[in-house]
């Protein structure tokens, strides 16, 4: 992992190299953590580091989101996205419940790794993206072969408060700073390896 300075693009820091691909990483809004997350066949694990040098602070094993598969000696799942809640008080690890499912959204403690909170689609595949909102929910992409989605739920319940079908899997997800609009990218065909992609803006209402 490599950190530049915004300014000029000077390379600030290297930190030490991962065993691991990752897929994930978050800066903690403290300014002192950097929070990655890997593919680590049969228990992909979460990292809290020091971000002044690297050192390990803690580590989170998450083998719910594994899609280990002995037969092919693959990870078919694996943690896909990472994100924080605004406070920094939990990591929210995007990705999928085993190999066959659902979309899911692990909720952990920050300081301690205690799970808080697992938060499932109906949708076999993945979830790839999460974002707060302001009012206190979270939205997250997902998508699986030719169809995708993107839900809503509030931190503290695990009942989603709504979900909007798409005609491929959504990958991506940013909300707008005037937390009305969001847009998401979206991959189409119809297969699963899509030909085309979309981006789409959306508009909540009341």
């Amino acid at each position: 992992m490599r950190l530049w300075h915004c300014a000029d693009g000077k390379l600030v820091r290297e930190l030490p190299r991962c065993e691991y691909p990752i897929y994930g990483i978050a800066l903690h809004p403290d300014g002192k953590r950097i929070i990655t997350a890997d593919r680590q066949p049969k228990k992909p694990t979460i990292r809290v580091c020091d971000l002044s040098n690297g050192n390990e602070l803690l580590k989170i094993e998450v083998p719910e989101l594994s899609g280990y598969r002995n037969v092919e000696d693959i990870e078919w799942g694996g943690i896909r996205g990472l994100t924080l809640t605004p406070d920094g008080a939990l990591i929210i690890a995007c990705g999928r419940s085993g190999y066959d499912g659902p979309a899911s959204l692990l909720l952990y403690e920050t300081d301690s790794g205690k799970l808080h909170r697992k938060l499932a689609s109906t949708m076999k595949g993945f979830s790839y993206t999460a974002r707060c909102h302001r009012d206190d929910f979270i939205m997250a992409a997902s998508g699986e072969s030719a169809k995708g989605e993107f839900r809503a739920w509030h931190r503290d319940q695990d009942k989603s408060l709504a979900d909007t079908p798409t005609n491929g899997p959504c990958t991506c997800l940013d909300i707008h700073p005037d937390h009305q609009r969001f847009a998401i990218t979206q991959a189409i065909g119809k297969s699963s390896y899509p030909e085309t992609g979309v981006v789409a803006v959306y508009e909540r209402v009341g």
